[in-house]
């Protein structure tokens, strides 16, 4: 059931139904009178015949950004032949298959202290905007993932449900100044893990184990990253600040809430930050995406928050024009002040 879901088999058929009952309707009425009955009769004959094709074709192809592709699966077929492992820490032999979707679990807090939750969802929030830089990789959204936060289901259920082919997850445990990360990429139709690594960074160089997660599992997809998401990787981190990161990380977890008094407090949060690195894009970014949780959630007029929602985004864009986030704040204004 899984693998339909993943080739959209199950669509292909659903949509096929309905435009069919719709298609001979319409003939029914338009033609039932003007038309031989031969006529309806061919069309019926067409159109039932259609259906297993189409579904033939949903399961052997696939339509992307670049085109109609033939899936890889279909023509691999049962066959699964073994391939060295990647060069990681932790790493395990891996089956040469084309793996294409992930969903990232959020990652536990395995700290002492509860409060540091925040501090997990912003590395598993930063990891998961990392991998979509992989080339042809398709990631799940965090919207989707976060609601298998706490959950004892398994790996393989969670990837079916989703549609997805392999999973990362993984702990935080944060200690004084020293923070352990651990992950796990594990292929949901074999339930084996791919690949595996634990890192012990200072708090401070922890800005950097996102980039290390990213190139690992790529090179456990036998995937590539884009020469622009190698460049983005490769740069400096968007802040040099560890206190700026971690009230962000701190504000996204309060204006997600999306409540009056959270949002206002990341807000505010996130102003600090900006106090604290005027340069991070990233902070300027999240600004402007809490402004426009405001109206939904308040009595906040959209109109109130226009200008200050415009400048942050273009302090954003200014900063760093291939932030995600900068973008995604981009949609909100197009959307709410220009119908688009």
């Amino acid at each position: 059931m899984g693998e339909l879901k993943r080739r959209e088999v199950i669509k292909v058929a659903v949509v096929y139904v309905v435009v069919g009952l719709g298609a001979a309707q319409a003939a029914d009425v338009f033609l039932g009178n003007l038309a031989p009955q031969w006529v309806l009769d061919t069309a019926l004959v067409i159109l039932l015949l259609g259906f297993p094709i189409s579904l033939v074709l949903a399961w052997a192809y696939n339509i992307t950004p670049s085109g109609v592709l033939r899936d890889a699966d279909a023509a691999i077929g049962a066959t699964r032949a073994v391939s060295p492992a990647p060069d990681a820490p932790g790493s395990a032999p891996i089956r040469a298959r084309d793996r294409r979707s992930i969903a990232v679990l959020p990652f536990v807090n395995r700290s002492d202290d509860p409060e540091n939750e925040y501090f997990a969802d912003g590395i598993t929030d930063d990891i998961l905007t990392s991998l979509t830089l992989i080339e042809g990789l398709r990631v799940i959204s965090r919207t989707s993932a976060m609601r298998y936060k706490g959950t004892t289901k398994s790996a393989r259920a969670i990837a079916e449900e989703l549609g997805v082919d392999v999973v990362l997850e993984g702990s935080v445990r944060r200690s004084a100044n020293r923070v352990r990360v651990v992950a796990q990429l594990i292929d949901a139709a074999e339930d084996e893990h791919l690949w595996a690594a634990t890192y012990d960074r200072e708090l401070e160089d922890v800005l950097a184990v996102q980039s290390d997660v990213a190139r690992s599992v790529a090179s456990a997809l036998k995937s590539r990253l884009s020469p622009r998401g190698e460049a983005r990787l490769s740069a400096r981190p968007s802040t040099t600040s560890f206190e700026a990161y971690e009230i962000v990380a701190r504000a996204r977890q309060a204006y997600l809430k999306v409540t009056r008094d959270h949002v206002d407090h990341g807000m505010r949060l996130l102003r600090q930050a900006i106090e604290l690195d005027p340069d991070y894009a990233q902070a300027w970014a999240h600004l402007a995406i809490a402004h426009f949780v405001l109206p939904y959630f308040s009595t906040v007029a959209p109109s109130s928050i226009e200008a200050s929602a415009r400048e942050a985004i273009d302090r954003a864009f200014e900063l760093d024009d291939g932030l995600p986030e900068a973008y995604v704040a981009r949609a909100y204004w197009r959307f709410n002040f220009r119908f688009d």
